[in-house]
């Protein structure tokens, strides 16, 4: 695995993540540098990780589809001890295989983790959600975050803000 360093490596990052996730969105790659680690690994994988301390959270794990079921997508989160992602219920069973256990889920995602406890995963999730809020409050909205500051510690008596729990 190597940083995005060069902006070839944003550029093809990009193309990657276009053909994996065939989103028609507009990737911010000046954000995705602010808020995430971005890697390559042999120019057809690519990786966004949020480092939280003692674990990591893999925002994007791309593989291009000429490339799929080689590997790759092992290789990458065997590197890892302790990380958490969200995903489609379509890639649960790839996780699972990979030793992720389902904690939660909202509409369209489901969060995993592994290399930790339960109640351990419960608490980097409501990490992970309080800091995603923050991420995606711009200055200019001060009060609309306080607002939302105060609905997150409301919700947050009722365990987690988007996702339920899934019992095992």
């Amino acid at each position: 695995m190597r940083p995005c360093s060069q902006e070839s490596d944003f550029e093809l990052f990009q193309q990657i993540y276009y053909s994996c996730f065939h989103s028609s969105e507009r990737l911010s790659m000046r954000k995705l540098k602010r808020d995430y680690e971005l890697f390559l690994l042999d120019n057809v994988v690519i990786i966004a990780l949020k480092d939280l301390g003692d674990y990591n959270h893999l925002e994007y794990l791309g593989v291009s589809p000429t490339s799929q079921g080689r590997g790759y997508g092992k290789k990458v989160l065997d590197h890892f001890s302790k990380i958490t992602l969200e995903c489609k219920r379509e890639l649960i069973p790839f996780y699972e295989k990979m030793g992720f256990t389902v904690l939660a889920k909202n509409k369209r995602y489901y969060f995993l983790f592994k290399g930790m406890s339960r109640q351990e995963a419960k608490k980097q999730l409501q990490l992970f959600l309080f800091i995603r809020l923050f991420l995606n409050i711009s200055s200019s909205d001060m009060v609309k975050s306080i607002s939302e500051l105060i609905m997150f510690l409301v919700l947050q008596t009722y365990y987690i803000f988007w996702f339920r729990d899934i019992t095992t």
